[in-house]
C-alpha cells in the first residue's frame, strides 16, 4: 500500500506558473470572476461582447497600450433563467457578433422544438453532469452563470459555509480545465455602505472569487465603467469605461481603450460627473478643428501630446461625428456642420473615406 503520510515539499521543488487571461486584468482564465452591478446598467451586456469574441476568436479590447494578448477561442456556456433563450439571449448574442454554434445552454431536451428545451434550474445537486457534458463539447473557454442566486438550489447564499459548499466545486471545474467562470450578482439598493458590502448575499461570495468587478454608470455622462473591487492576481486595481449603442434592436458595446480614475463608491451611487478619456478627447478635436479642417496625419501627434492612446481619437472622432475626406495631400478631418459649407461651396463633392 502506498505510504499516505504528510510530506513536506519545498517551493523550489513547485513550478511556476503564470496566470492566463480572457480580458487582462480583469477576468482570468481558470478562476471565478464575479461581476455586481445594479439593474439596467450594462453588465449581462458588457458580458456578452466578452463571450462573442470567444465564439469567433476576435481579439480582446486592450486598455492603456497593453500588449494585443493571443485571442482564446472556443466555446461559452450560458446559465441563465431570467432571460427567454430565443427571444433574449439568441438575439443579443448574434449582436454581439457571436457564432451562435459556440453558444451553449445546458438542460433537457423535451422535444424536436426548437423551443422545448428546459434550461438547468440548479448546480448544487448537478454539476457532475454539467462537467460531463464540457468534458465532452471540448473546447470551452467560458462559463456564464447569471445570475448565481438563481442557480443554488437549497443551499443558503447568506451563510458562507453554504458558500464555499457551492462555489469550492465550481472553482476546482474551473481550474481543471482552465475556463473563465464569471458570476453576476445584483446589489443592495443602501448606496451608504461600502461598493464589496453593497453585493448581494454573504461575504463568501467575494472570498471565493479571485477578480471581482463592479459595473455602474456615470452621472450624466453616458458611459458605463467597469472597475476592479477585487484584484487577487492583479498588481492594481484598474478601471475602464465603455458606450452603450444600438445594433438591429438589440444592445452592444463599445469599448474605450484608456484607464481611468473613478472613484467606484461615486459612480455605484450615481454621483459621479467623472469625464472620461474619449469625452476629453472629443473636446480635444472640437477644439482641433473649431476653425477649419486639418490634416488626418497631425491626429497621431494630438494624441501623443494629450497623453492619449490613438484609438481613444478614433472614437472621439466617430462620437462628434467627424467627416474624413480625401484630398490631394491626404485625408483631412472636419466637423460636420463644416463639412456641409465646403460641400454647398463645391461642385463636385469630396471623395469619403471608407476608414480611418
Amino acid at each position: 500500500m502506498r505510504d499516505r503520510r504528510f510530506q513536506s515539499r519545498s517551493l523550489s521543488r513547485i513550478k511556476s506558473q503564470k496566470v492566463n487571461w480572457l480580458l487582462r486584468p480583469f477576468i482570468p482564465s481558470g478562476f471565478i470572476t464575479t461581476v455586481a452591478g445594479d439593474g439596467e446598467v450594462g453588465k449581462t451586456t458588457m458580458i456578452y461582447d466578452i463571450l462573442a469574441r470567444i465564439t469567433t476568436g476576435e481579439p480582446m479590447p486592450t486598455f492603456g497600450g497593453e500588449p494585443q494578448a493571443e485571442p482564446v477561442k472556443g466555446s461559452v456556456v450560458i446559465f441563465c433563467k431570467e432571460d427567454h433563450p430565443g427571444l433574449m439571449i439568441k438575439p443579443r448574442m448574434r449582436a454581439a457578433g457571436a457564432d451562435t454554434k459556440k453558444v451553449h445552454l445546458i438542460g433537457i431536451d423535451h422535444s424536436n422544438d426548437k423551443n422545448e428545451f428546459d434550461v438547468i434550474t440548479r448546480l448544487d445537486t448537478t454539476l457532475g453532469e454539467v462537467e460531463r457534458l464540457i468534458r465532452d463539447l471540448g473546447d470551452v473557454a467560458a462559463i456564464l452563470i447569471d445570475p448565481i442566486t438563481d442557480f443554488a438550489g437549497e443551499l443558503n447564499l447568506y451563510r458562507e459555509d453554504q458558500v464555499r459548499e457551492f462555489l469550492q466545486p465550481i472553482a476546482q471545474l474551473a481550474a481543471r480545465y482552465g475556463i473563465a467562470v464569471i458570476n453576476v450578482l445584483h446589489l443592495i439598493k443602501d448606496t451608504r455602505k461600502k461598493p464589496r458590502q453593497r453585493i448581494l448575499g454573504s461575504v463568501g461570495l467575494v472570498n471565493v472569487s479571485r477578480s471581482v468587478l463592479l459595473v455602474g454608470s456615470g452621472n450624466g455622462t453616458g458611459r458605463r465603467f467597469l472597475m476592479m473591487e477585487k484584484a487577487n492576481l492583479w498588481h492594481e486595481k484598474k478601471a475602464v469605461a465603455f458606450a452603450m449603442s444600438n445594433h438591429a434592436g438589440q444592445p452592444i458595446v463599445e469599448w474605450d481603450t484608456e484607464w481611468e480614475d473613478v472613484d467606484t463608491e461615486e459612480v455605484l451611487a450615481g454621483k459621479s460627473v467623472h469625464v472620461t478619456k474619449v469625452q476629453q478627447a472629443v473636446f480635444i478635436i472640437q477644439n482641433w478643428l473649431a476653425e477649419g479642417a486639418r490634416p488626418a496625419r497631425e491626429v497621431d501627434h494630438l494624441a501623443q501630446k494629450a497623453r492619449f492612446h490613438l484609438n481613444t481619437f478614433k472614437a472621439a472622432k466617430k462620437e462628434i461625428g467627424v467627416i474624413s475626406e480625401k484630398r490631394d495631400d491626404g485625408w483631412w478631418w472636419a466637423l460636420p456642420q463644416e463639412h456641409k459649407q465646403d460641400e454647398a461651396d463645391n461642385e463636385m463633392p469630396l471623395k469619403r473615406e471608407r476608414l480611418h
